[in-house]
């Protein structure tokens, strides 16, 4: 007897790679096994918090997780994100592997920029990049909170410039089970948070990922 995929429907690979993101809702496996690392968060509150953001902001915004934590959930989301019932096309041409991991609550990066540009090679900088939502299991609009994400038009100097929006701009809401993937290498691709208006958590797991093709 076959088993079951753990999609019956893949993601929109031509929304990633035509608009530089797209999200889907993650399968109840994947779910289920992030979920009970995300137990064993630690949460703080940096010594060096900026008193200007925009909007609500955690107590203790900042998750830490010990080695053997961190790496029950980079195989959770390499399986994941691996999977060729998600990612058909992309299986067939190469593998994710997944680099480096920050845990957080609440909602940062309010201004539109770019994660990849000008060899910056850190943090959620890889070839794409991977959010999973966590903390509330409806969201409303009027919250905020939302990742936005857009096309730009490019300029001569667009490694550092011109991070404005020349299409519609598209909303991610970050209700819990909520995943999306964002493509580094389309210089288009220009994204932010929106603030949080309301004390609601808004538990991210941001994941840099890095392509190997076959």
């Amino acid at each position: 007897m076959l088993d079951r995929p753990r999609y019956m429907m893949p993601l929109d690979e031509n929304e990633l790679f035509s608009w530089g993101a797209t999200s889907w809702r993650m399968d109840i496996g994947s779910y289920r096994e992030i979920k009970s690392v995300l137990a064993d968060v630690v949460w703080r509150r940096p010594d060096d918090m900026p008193e200007d953001f925009e909007g609500h902001i955690p107590d203790t915004p900042l998750g830490t997780l010990g080695e053997s934590g961190m790496s029950r959930l980079a195989r959770s989301l390499s399986t994941m994100i691996n999977d060729p019932s998600l990612v058909p096309g992309i299986a067939q041409t190469g593998v994710l592997s997944v680099g480096g991991i920050e845990i957080q609550n609440g909602s940062y990066d309010a201004a539109w920029h770019h994660d990849g540009l000008a060899g910056k090679r850190k943090g959620h900088a890889g070839d794409f990049f991977l959010i999973a939502y966590f903390g509330e299991t409806t969201w409303q609009d009027e919250w905020g909170g939302q990742y936005e994400y857009a096309r730009r038009n490019l300029s001569q100097n667009w490694p550092v410039e011109q991070f404005t929006p020349s299409s519609e701009v598209r909303r991610i809401a970050p209700a819990e089970r909520t995943v999306m993937i964002g493509w580094n290498q389309n210089p288009r691709l220009i994204h932010r948070a929106a603030p949080l208006l309301v004390p609601k958590d808004r538990i991210t797991i941001i994941a840099s990922l890095n392509f190997h093709s076959r």
